[in-house]
């Protein structure tokens, strides 16, 4: 290819743009420069990866917040099992189960492992009761 053609000089100027910034700086600044007003095939390649990327990122971010929920529901339920409180514990225990299902119901977590955890957490629910 010749220093002139502008697919060459829009791959370049895309890759060394990106080269050096963070996902979420890729993720506020993505956006594509057309040179000029021809489209070819790799305009489509180049624009559906970058918008295959914000989707990805955006489910990324959705994800990590519905498990930090659940990560966090978890924590409580098992200090008020180590606490001893059994009618605290069985609240925390619906609203901890609840969120698991909720997340399970969007796809965060396979259903297996969502009756894996379920079931270890009834089994220190059922503990408690002992």
């Amino acid at each position: 290819m010749a220093v002139g053609d502008h697919r060459f000089n829009r791959v370049t100027v895309i890759t060394w743009r990106y080269l050096f910034l963070t996902s979420k700086d890729i993720f506020d600044s993505l956006h594509f420069h057309h040179v000029s007003n021809t489209c070819n095939r790799e305009d489509y390649r180049l624009n559906s990866s970058e918008k295959r990327h914000r989707q990805s990122e955006k489910r990324r971010v959705h994800n990590h917040m519905i498990k930090s929920r659940v990560r966090t529901g978890v924590k409580k339920f098992l200090q008020t099992v180590q606490a001893g409180d059994k009618s605290s514990a069985e609240t925390s225990f619906s609203t901890v189960i609840k969120l698991i299902d909720s997340a399970a119901s969007k796809g965060v977590y396979t259903r297996n492992t969502v009756a894996r955890t379920k079931s270890r957490l009834h089994k220190k629910l059922n503990s408690l009761a002992s």
